[in-house]
């Protein structure tokens, strides 16, 4: 929202919860649903903003939009967001100082500091474009697993505060692919058509593979279900989605809260962190 030029504001619908819309600021009780230092994080007059450089990829009949995923990213790399500034109200300072941090699994892994002449211009202004060294996974243990990160920012002008920000990232383990497992591919619906990934394994609908193939599926078979009960890994493809989801009503703008659940202690958020992320 911050982002965009033409985008003045936005409409709170609903402040309250009410017994037919949970869309609502606060809850039924009258109490923020979310912390307010999460609102000011892209509400204050000053806000910090984070950026990607654009990709494009040439395919057949012109080129297509490949950017990449802002949030997940391979351990032993780089990242490099890109900072910008959104301002409304009194002039700043025409230097400021901007202190960044890396965090992963609560151990900072990296930090740094740049001065920066503020840009003229409408907001948002380009800051500043960072090298973020990312940790090699296999520091964290023998057996490394994706962990949680995170990235703060801070802004400061004359020596004061002027703004913070901060955005959850997941890193994951460099791939291995001279390591990975023969691919069985079960397509009878032919929807990768002239699959050409090697090795590959072409199955039958009537015979799975072996439990130490790694699985790609168009459909569910019979036997899957106790093939996978079995250790076999598998990924099922299941396009189109209308044809497996049933539709069903939602509130667009709504204000949700992640309960404390094993799930998202498995993807690395502590139940203390769950009431500030805000998602809608």
């Amino acid at each position: 929202m911050r982002r965009l030029h033409g985008t003045a504001g936005y409409v709170v619908t609903g402040l309250k919860d009410t017994p037919i819309s949970t869309a609502g600021l606060l809850d039924e009780r009258g109490e923020p649903k979310v912390a307010l230092e999460t609102y000011r994080a892209f509400n204050s007059d000053t806000v910090l903003l984070i950026d990607w450089a654009r990709r494009r990829v040439w395919q057949a009949g012109g080129d297509r939009p490949a950017n990449l995923d802002p949030y997940n990213h391979v351990g032993g790399q780089a990242a490099y967001p890109c900072l910008l500034l959104s301002h409304f109200g009194k002039p700043l300072p025409p230097v400021l100082s901007l202190r960044w941090r890396l965090q992963v699994a609560d151990t900072e892994q990296a930090s740094g500091q740049e001065l920066i002449d503020l840009p003229q211009g409408d907001p948002p202004v380009f800051l500043c474009q960072l090298k973020i060294p990312l940790p090699e996974l296999f520091a964290f243990g023998s057996t490394p697993k994706p962990l949680p990160a995170c990235f703060e920012v801070h802004l400061e002008g004359h020596g004061k505060p002027l703004t913070s920000n901060r955005w959850r990232w997941q890193l994951y383990p460099r791939p291995e692919w001279r390591m990975l497992w023969q691919v069985a591919l079960y397509d009878p619906s032919l929807r990768f058509g002239e699959w050409d990934l090697e090795p590959t394994v072409f199955l039958p609908s009537y015979m799975p593979p072996t439990t130490k193939t790694l699985l790609l599926a168009t459909t569910l078979p019979p036997w899957l279900a106790e093939w996978v009960a079995e250790g076999g890994r598998c990924v099922v493809w299941l396009p189109p989605l209308r044809q497996h989801t049933v539709s069903l009503p939602f509130w667009r703008e709504a204000t949700h809260q992640f309960l404390p659940h094993r799930f998202w202690e498995q993807l690395g958020f502590m139940p203390d962190h769950l009431g500030q992320l805000p998602h809608s």
